[in-house]
């Protein structure tokens, strides 16, 4: 998917459902730092993953974004791409992310304004790690081939996302991932 679908997408789901703040997780969240990159999990992905800020005002979309927008609705049949529309803890963000965000304006096709906001590039590592698919740790490898990660940081952050005990799991393979990327560049 490329920055300007991404976009077309996020004015899409934010008309759908009248928010004017759409958080971006997920690859797609790529584009706010670095425009249309040559990473496969980001140029092969069909969908865009969003939350609609505040959550709560927005629940009640939930099921009807999905059915307008989403994987197999008309709007993926005739455009190809699709929102999936998250629940408010999905996406396992770090502590203090709200402060990290990166936001941009965009408009719908009335002017109105919609805020589109970005985790901060640490942040959105940490949260597609705690995912512990394949692909997510070649996607911290392409971004890494891209723009500078701290290991450090990217450490402590992970370390500070609230889990359930049940859920540690995830923590150990993301700091495992980590260590393999970073390992083989021979970077610190």
């Amino acid at each position: 998917m490329t920055a300007a679908e991404a976009d077309r997408l996020i004015v899409e789901f934010a008309r759908l459902v009248g928010a004017q703040r759409v958080l971006v997780v997920g690859s797609q969240a790529l584009h706010a730092y670095y425009v249309d990159p040559s990473i496969d999990t980001v140029v092969e992905s069909r969908e865009i993953d969003v939350i609609p800020l505040p959550y709560e005002a927005f629940d009640k979309w939930y099921f009807y974004a999905h059915e307008q927008l989403g994987a197999d609705s008309e709007f993926d049949e005739r455009h190809g791409v699709y929102v999936d529309m998250l629940r408010e803890r999905t996406a396992k963000l770090p502590r203090g992310w709200e402060n990290r965000v990166l936001e941009r304006r965009l408009e719908l096709e009335s002017g109105s304004p919609v805020t589109a906001v970005y985790p901060d590039i640490h942040d959105l590592l940490v949260s597609k790690l705690l995912a512990n698919r394949p692909q997510d740790e070649a996607f911290l490898r392409g971004v890494r081939s891209l723009i500078t990660i701290d290991r450090k940081t990217l450490e402590e952050r992970l370390g500070s996302v609230e889990l359930p005990k049940e859920k540690e799991r995830l923590r150990t393979w993301a700091t495992s991932a980590i260590a393999r990327i970073f390992s083989r560049s021979g970077a610190p």
